[in-house]
């Protein structure tokens, strides 16, 4: 597997950052999302996310990464910041991160992919050592993940479920994923994902994705599926891929829509025109 891949395998999953995915035309972008009332901020822009917009994506991509009204997470905010850019047309994600801080955590976790897709290694130790030195577990994956890659597979599974008792959502999440990603059978970690979900929700997207089968032919459960990925739409991170696979689960099992306006807005999410 791709360096990179492994190490954003969420967002790998949710094929969100597949160059393939084409971003949706002008005319769609145009229809007007409808906004109810909402009680602050989060939810505004919340509500537009649901509709496909992207600089609402974008607003919420600044509140994961600074844990305003949600929990900060790597992982939230990068699949965010994927969605801003398919739902607005736009490439904007590097040079959002290339404006933040030079020792900004996350931004230091950005750079961190590209020197370990490169091979860079001891770039991505040094940053380790920085993102651990400012507070944060999330040095302790790098350093894990440089083991693994090293062949010290023992060190760096330790190092990486360190970093996930001391409160790091990426190394969570890959703890979680890795029997489904190594395809060892063992899925006895999909509880932990439940639990995980509810301080994450983006674990609600990947579970839809484990239980629509693209993870492994052997897990499959269309209702399952079906209602994780409502989870994960109502939390903004259904994305294109995730509406057109639900789309189609609905189909398959016949299930009756939650709202009036669930099929229509599953079309806008998709890219799916009127009348198609």
């Amino acid at each position: 597997m791709n360096r990179k891949k492994y190490f954003l395998c969420c967002v790998v999953l949710l094929g969100l950052a597949s160059c393939s995915d084409q971003l949706l035309d002008r005319e769609l972008m145009k229809v007007e999302r409808p906004v109810n009332q909402v009680v602050d901020e989060y939810h505004y822009y919340l509500e537009k996310a649901r509709w496909g917009d992207g600089e609402a994506c974008m607003k919420l991509a600044d509140y994961y990464r600074q844990g305003i009204y949600v929990k900060s997470d790597f992982i939230s905010m990068s699949v965010m910041l994927l969605m801003a850019e398919q739902y607005s047309g736009k490439k904007m994600m590097y040079d959002y991160l290339n404006s933040l801080p030079q020792e900004d955590h996350y931004r230091l976790l950005f750079e961190s992919l590209d020197c370990y897709d490169m091979g860079r290694t001891d770039v991505v130790l040094e940053n380790a050592e920085k993102i651990i030195s400012i507070g944060s577990p999330d040095g302790y994956i790098l350093k894990g993940l440089v083991s693994v890659d090293q062949g010290n597979k023992a060190a760096g599974l330790e190092s990486i479920t360190y970093g996930a008792e001391q409160g790091s959502t990426l190394g969570k999440l890959m703890i979680c994923m890795f029997p489904s990603l190594s395809g060892t059978g063992d899925y006895s970690n999909l509880k932990k994902l439940e639990q995980l979900a509810e301080d994450h929700p983006i674990a609600y997207r990947v579970l839809g994705d484990i239980y629509a089968g693209m993870v492994c032919d052997s897990i499959f459960d269309e209702e399952l599926a079906v209602d994780y990925y409502r989870k994960s739409e109502e939390h903004g991170f259904l994305g294109k891929r995730g509406a057109d696979t639900m789309l189609k689960l609905i189909n398959d099992v016949g299930a009756q829509p939650k709202d009036p306006d669930e099929i229509y807005k599953l079309k806008i999410l998709s890219g799916i025109r009127e009348g198609d």
